[in-house]
C-alpha cells in the first residue's frame, strides 16, 4: 500500500493506480462528500466532483505536470472544492437566466442590470470570505435571522459568540471591499 505524496506519485508512473485509487477514495473523498453536501449538494455530486479531480490530477501526474511541492490529499481536495464551486456558480448563472422579470423600461433595465452586478460582486466577496463567515452572513444580512436563530442554525454555545463572529466576519468583509478597487463605487450607486 502507498501513503506517502512521493509513492502515490511513482505508483501512477508505474501504473500501480488500484492502490492510488483506494488511498484517494479512503482518505479524500469523505472530505470531499461533506463539504459538498454542507455547500447544496449531495452524496452523488460529491462523488463525480470527486472523480473529476482525480482525473486532473492523474493527468497531471501522468504528464509529468504535477508540482510536487503540493500535497496529493490537499489537492484533489482543494481540485474538488473548486470545480463544485464552478458548478454552483454554473448553474446559479443558468438559474437567474431563466427566472428574469419582465422589465418595462430602459430604466428598469439598467436597475436590474446594477442590481444583479451588486449581487454578482457581494457573492464573490462572501466566497472569499470563505466558510463559516459566507453562511454566518447570509443568515445575518439575507435572511435577517436573529443572533439566537443564528445560535442554533451554526451551532455556536451562545449568542455572544455569535456576535463576536458575525463583527469578526463583517469587519473582515469590511476589509475585502476597501482593498478591491471599484468595489466601493459599485456600492455608492
Amino acid at each position: 500500500m502507498v501513503n506517502s505524496d512521493e509513492k502515490i506519485i511513482e505508483a501512477i508512473h508505474s501504473d500501480n493506480n488500484q492502490s492510488v485509487l483506494q488511498l484517494l477514495y479512503e482518505n479524500v473523498l469523505p472530505r470531499v462528500v461533506v463539504y459538498v453536501t454542507r455547500n447544496n449538494g449531495n452524496k452523488e455530486e460529491a462523488q463525480d466532483i470527486f472523480q473529476d479531480a482525480v482525473l486532473i490530477f492523474y493527468n497531471k501526474v501522468k504528464q509529468y505536470h504535477f508540482d510536487k511541492k503540493y500535497n496529493v490529499y490537499g489537492y484533489i481536495y482543494t481540485t474538488s472544492k473548486n470545480l463544485w464551486l464552478n458548478k454552483v456558480t454554473r448553474n446559479s448563472k443558468e438559474l437567474s437566466k431563466e427566472n428574469l422579470p419582465e422589465l418595462a423600461s430602459d430604466e428598469d433595465h439598467i436597475k436590474y442590470m446594477v442590481s444583479a452586478e451588486k449581487l454578482k460582486a457581494i457573492e464573490m466577496l462572501l466566497t472569499k470570505l470563505g466558510e463559516p463567515c459566507k453562511t454566518l452572513l447570509k443568515y445575518n444580512i439575507f435572511d435577517e435571522l436573529s443572533m439566537k436563530e443564528i445560535v442554533e442554525k451554526m451551532n455556536y454555545k451562545s449568542t455572544n459568540v455569535a456576535k463576536t463572529y458575525t463583527y469578526r466576519c463583517r469587519k473582515k468583509l469590511t476589509e475585502l471591499i476597501q482593498k478591491k478597487k471599484g468595489f466601493q463605487q459599485l456600492f455608492d450607486i
